[in-house]
C-alpha cells in the first residue's frame, strides 16, 4: 500500500478520535428528535437496508466496529471476493465504508487500502469523488447518534455503493479477462511445485531482509516471475509499475492458500 495512504487512512483516524476539527461535531449535531441509538440499533437498521437493496451481499461477520458483507465471482478456475466494510462509531459519530475486490482470500477482512492487481480495497467516498486524497472533514460520513439521522446516513452510504461501488466491481472484473499480465502470472503459480510452508517461510525471510519492499526480493522464483512477467509486450506504463508487487501476492497467494 503506498504510503500516502497509509498516511492519510492514519490522518483520518487521528482526526475523528482526538477532534481536532470542529467540522464533524457541526454535521454529527443535526437536529432530529427520534431516540437515540442503543445497543445493536444500528446493525438492525444496516441490515435492513442492506437486505433490500443489496441482497447479494451476504453479512458475514462483525470485528473490531467493522461490519462486512461479501458475495463471489468466478473467473476462470479462481473466486474474486468482493467486500463492503462499514466502520461504525457511535461515539466519535462517524461511519466509514470501503470497497474491495480480491483474489486473495487472506484479503477479504483486512482493512488496509491497497491497488494492485490481484488485491484492490480502496475509499468508497474517495471513489466517489475520483480522488487519491480526502480532506479530513470529507474523510466520513457524519450521524448524530439518533435514528432518523443515522438511517438517513445509511441510506446515502448504501446509494452510493449502487452507484459508485457496484461500477467499481464491475470495472475491475470486466478488465480482468484482458489482463494478460493477470493470465500468464495465475498460470505460472498454477505450474508451482514447491512444498507450501517452506516457500512461506523463504518468501517472509526474504521481505524482512528486503524491508518489506517487494522489489528488492531475490528468492528465485520472484525473479523469474517478475522478468517474465516484464517481457510481456505493450503493457501500459501503469501495469507495468504494478509488476514486482504482483509477483509477490501471486507467490503469497499460491503459498497461503
Amino acid at each position: 500500500m503506498p504510503c500516502s495512504d497509509v498516511w492519510r487512512i492514519v490522518t483520518y483516524r487521528l482526526a475523528a478520535k482526538l477532534n481536532w476539527i470542529n467540522k464533524p461535531k457541526q454535521k454529527s449535531s443535526r437536529s432530529d428528535s427520534s431516540p437515540e441509538l442503543k445497543r445493536g440499533e444500528f446493525k438492525r437498521l444496516l441490515l435492513d437496508k442492506m437486505e433490500t437493496q443489496l441482497s447479494d451481499f451476504e453479512f458475514l461477520h462483525y470485528k473490531n466496529s467493522t461490519y462486512h458483507f461479501g458475495r463471489t465471482r468466478d473467473f476462470k478456475k479462481y473466486l474474486v471476493y468482493e467486500g463492503l466494510h462499514l466502520n461504525f462509531s457511535l461515539k466519535e459519530r462517524v461511519i466509514s465504508c470501503s470497497v474491495s475486490s480480491n483474489f486473495n482470500p487472506t484479503y477479504r477482512f483486512i482493512s488496509s487500502y491497497q491497488g494492485g492487481i490481484l488485491n484492490n480495497h480502496f475509499d468508497l467516498l474517495t471513489l466517489k469523488r475520483g480522488t487519491r486524497i480526502t480532506p479530513t472533514e470529507e474523510a466520513y460520513y457524519f450521524h448524530n447518534g439518533r435514528v432518523n439521522t443515522t438511517n438517513n446516513v445509511i441510506e446515502e452510504i448504501v446509494d452510493d455503493i449502487l452507484k459508485v461501488g457496484l461500477n467499481f466491481f464491475d470495472s475491475r472484473f470486466n478488465l480482468l479477462w484482458s489482463n494478460e499480465l493477470l493470465s500468464f502470472g495465475l498460470q505460472f503459480i498454477e505450474k508451482l511445485s514447491s512444498p507450501k510452508d517452506e516457500l512461506k517461510k523463504e518468501f517472509e525471510t526474504e521481505l524482512r531482509n528486503a524491508k518489506h519492499v517487494t522489489s528488492r526480493i531475490k528468492h528465485p522464483i520472484y525473479v523469474e516471475l517478475k522478468e517474465r512477467l516484464q517481457a510481456i509486450p505493450n503493457q501500459t506504463r501503469e501495469l507495468r509499475q504494478l509488476i514486482s508487487g504482483l509477483a509477490y501476492s501471486l507467490i503469497e497467494m499460491y503459498y497461503e492458500n
